[in-house]
Order: structure tokens, then sequence, then C-alpha cells
């Protein structure tokens, strides 16, 4: 199943302070209706490639929490992470930034990753015509939620 979703939006503020936010991700509950919190691991206190952190999620009371590993921290350019390891990815989440003068173009992103576990093990399980409106719903969701995320940390950009 390839599933995919992008949106973007352009913020008064320079690629290296909206990179500071973004890569911040204790912050992430701030801004996701989703992602509730976040915390480094293993000692991290910051987005370095190979450092990790854990994500406690809620979705219309369901709470899990995830493993997650940064694999591009480009300060004002990108910055990505996975849901799981190099090894085991289930999501690839990614934001790219685009300097356009004072201002920042900044696209954020979601793949699926090849695992079926979690939402692609609900999609493996269900009934082939019930697997397309699965898919959709929830890139559908997913993409509303990445424009809430990304107008919040707009205005904290443009805010602070």
């Amino acid at each position: 199943m390839d599933m995919y979703g992008e949106t973007s939006c352009t913020i008064a503020a320079t690629p290296d302070r909206v990179y500071a936010l973004v890569s911040d991700i204790t912050r992430m509950g701030e801004w996701s209706p989703e992602c509730v919190r976040c915390e480094w691991m293993d000692g991290h206190d910051s987005a370095v490639v190979g450092a990790q952190f854990h994500g406690h999620n809620n979705n219309k009371g369901f709470e899990w929490t995830t493993p997650n590993t940064v694999v591009t921290a480009d300060a004002g350019r990108e910055f990505a992470w996975v849901v799981g390891t190099l090894d085991f990815e289930v999501c690839r989440w990614r934001y790219v930034l685009e300097g356009e003068g004072d201002k920042t173009k900044i696209t954020e992103s979601f793949r699926l990753g090849d695992q079926e576990v979690g939402f692609a093990q609900q999609v493996a399980d269900a009934t082939e015509e019930e697997r397309e409106a699965m898919v959709e719903a929830r890139r559908a969701q997913l993409i509303d939620g990445m424009r809430h995320t990304l107008e919040k940390l707009k205005a904290a950009a443009e805010g602070e």
C-alpha cells in the first residue's frame, strides 16, 4: 500500500527560525492535533541524525506511543524522522524548508512504510472493499492534521 500526503504554507520567519521550532520535538504537542507530546530518549536533547524520541499520540480517545528515529537534521533546510528505526520503518515524517527572502515555505509530508503494524495491519486485515476507503479516510485525516500543525507552527514562529 502506498500512502503519502503533504501540505505546505509560507511563514514570515527565516528558515533557521522555523527549523529551530520544528526540530524541537518537545514542542510538537503544542501544534499537532494528534501528537500529544514527545520526549528525547537515551540522553539525546536535540535533533541529530540517529537521535531517538518517543511520541505520545491520541486520536479520538485511542492513545499510543511510538519510538522514533531522526534521519535528517539539516538546519534551516530539512528535518525528518521515521516512526520506528531505519531497519523497521513504520512511517516517515518530513519537513522541508525553502527560504523565500525573509520568509520560509515549509512542506510537511508523510509516507507510510512497508511494515504491517498499526494502521497498515488494520488495512491488511480488512476486506478489499474496505481498504481503499480506510486509506483515503486516514490520508485525509493526516493531511488535515498537518495543515493544523503548520498553522500552529506559523503562529508560533511569527508571534514569538
